[in-house]
């Protein structure tokens, strides 16, 4: 990583982008195959750990769109119900990031997932924070998480939305 003292960490958006380039490679997946059914399962699989996916939500989740509950049991993300599937497939490829950066949780952001039980002594959350100063060292280091996931997501996103026919969508330039 380079050293600049006007990034986050020391870390650049290039360096970032990299990081999660890194990420995507040590995956090895089938860029012409997987389905988000297959890439969750390289999580689970990676980390000995079950998923679970679930679209909750109701009008106190306005501006919560996604988020990452650790329990001893199972990683759960949660999702809005009420969004598209181009979106909700986005926010668990942006958490499934975050869970394979293996980015640290915040128990204090339960206020976050308003209407979900979480188990008060065990269950780390990972949601972004309102920071009232978007330079305090805490707002820096969770623009860094937030980047990494959100570039590793779009790695991801790649793969799911890629062309079924790669030799006829040359044709297209």
């Amino acid at each position: 990583m380079s050293v600049n003292s006007g990034t986050p960490h020391g870390r650049t958006p290039a360096d970032i982008a990299k990081n999660a380039q890194r990420k995507f490679d040590s995956l090895n997946l089938n860029t012409t195959t997987s389905t988000l059914v297959d890439i969750v399962g390289l999580v689970v699989d990676r980390l000995g750990k079950p998923i679970a996916i679930e679209p909750i939500g109701d009008k106190s989740w306005a501006t919560v769109t996604g988020l990452w509950v650790d329990t001893a049991e199972r990683h759960r993300i949660l999702i809005r119900k009420t969004d598209t599937p181009l979106y909700q497939t986005h926010v668990v490829l942006h958490e499934l990031a975050h869970i394979l950066f293996e980015h640290p949780g915040c128990k204090t952001a339960r206020a976050t997932a308003p209407g979900v039980p979480i188990d008060a002594t065990s269950a780390e959350v990972r949601a972004r924070k309102v920071i009232a100063s978007s330079s305090s060292e805490s707002a820096v280091s969770d623009a860094v998480l937030e980047g990494e996931a959100e570039h590793l997501a779009f790695l991801l996103s790649r793969v799911l939305l890629r062309p079924k026919n790669d030799s006829d969508e040359r044709v297209f330039g």
